[in-house]
């Protein structure tokens, strides 16, 4: 959002420019031909009409140049208030008396920040407050080891990855991979709506892959459910990333895609929902089809690794849940 203020800033001065360079070259031109030889012997009407054009160039110009002031005046208006307002977010987040911040005022903060154009802002605040404490025995520790709920933190990366600034998605899909696994697949505000059965192809490559594999990590995570609506939902998310036109991407994912097709063709319905998208059996044998031999070795070292994994836990993936909220995953 930054670097779209910046150029609707430079579009506005270029429109100005080009209006009042446009308008000074034909007063000139009138000038000229009023004060030139041809001009002596021009009527008086004619003389008198070329002398009002000037004025109302004039006028016009001075008309636009004004109305450029007010509006770089009101930009910077608006932008003083969003910097008034993210101090303000700052403050409930990080209280001046030193106090800690309730979890209610960390969310009011968190998404204020993300709301006012803030994103990355937001997301490195919420690498500390969204963080796994983990044992030195390499467990981790279930007690206080957030301050902050999934939910919000999920709001606060989708914000990151809708903005326009690659360094704010970076960072939001690397948190979302490293806290995937405390994410369960068939909630939907465990994962983010703006990549929820569909895709941005401007994200960066590595943004991209920590994504495929959070979204992985989230799936195949021991004691997270394993029935059908899980599958489905996986399944529909990695289409939405078959769509990138990179290649080595689209290798990767087409090999995920392939390792649920045989758990898929299980199912009785052929047509899988998830985040308002709706995909066909048909549509994810045709992404499974994409060549998997990847250009970059390593990379189809993880993918087979990844897959395996999917694979086998697709093969517990069975059964209708019948948890709070199952309903939703069929719509």
């Amino acid at each position: 959002m930054n670097a779209e203020k910046g150029r609707t800033g430079e579009d506005g001065r270029w429109w100005l420019a080009k209006r009042v360079t446009a308008a000074m070259v034909f007063g000139l031109i009138a000038a000229g031909l009023v004060l030139s030889p041809l001009g002596r012997g021009m009527s008086d009407q004619l003389t008198t009409a070329v002398l009002a054009f000037v004025g109302a160039l004039v006028t016009f110009t001075a008309t636009v140049i004004g109305f450029s002031v007010q509006r770089q005046a009101q930009v910077k208006q608006n932008r003083q208030f969003e910097l008034d307002a993210a101090m303000r977010a700052g403050r409930l987040i990080a209280p001046e008396d030193g106090s800690s911040a309730s979890p209610s005022a960390l969310a009011s903060g968190l998404v204020a920040l993300t709301n006012l154009n803030q994103a990355e802002l937001a997301v490195s605040l919420l690498v500390d407050l969204w963080s796994v404490r983990v044992a030195d025995d390499g467990k981790r520790q279930d007690n206080d080891r957030c301050q902050v709920a999934n939910e919000i933190a999920i709001l606060v990366i989708n914000g990151a990855l809708s903005a326009d600034c690659r360094n704010a998605q970076l960072m939001a899909a690397e948190l979302l991979c490293r806290n995937a696994t405390r994410l369960t697949a068939t909630q939907s505000l465990h994962w983010p709506a703006v990549i929820d059965g569909c895709w941005r192809e401007e994200f960066g490559k590595r943004t991209k892959l920590l994504l495929v594999e959070a979204l992985v990590n989230m799936t195949t995570c021991p004691g997270k459910p394993a029935n059908e609506a899980a599958l489905r939902s996986v399944a529909v998310r990695l289409h939405g990333v078959s769509t990138d036109p990179e290649i080595k991407v689209k290798a990767c994912v087409g090999k995920l895609i392939k390792a649920l097709l045989p758990a898929l063709k299980r199912c009785k319905s052929k047509e899988f929902a998830q985040g308002g998208v709706m995909v066909t059996i048909e549509q994810l044998i045709r992404a499974a089809d994409y060549p998997p031999d990847n250009p970059d070795g390593y990379l189809s070292e993880l993918s087979d690794c990844l897959a395996e994994r999917l694979r086998e836990w697709a093969e517990d993936a069975t059964g209708i849940p019948t948890d709070p909220g199952c309903l939703a995953t069929a719509g």
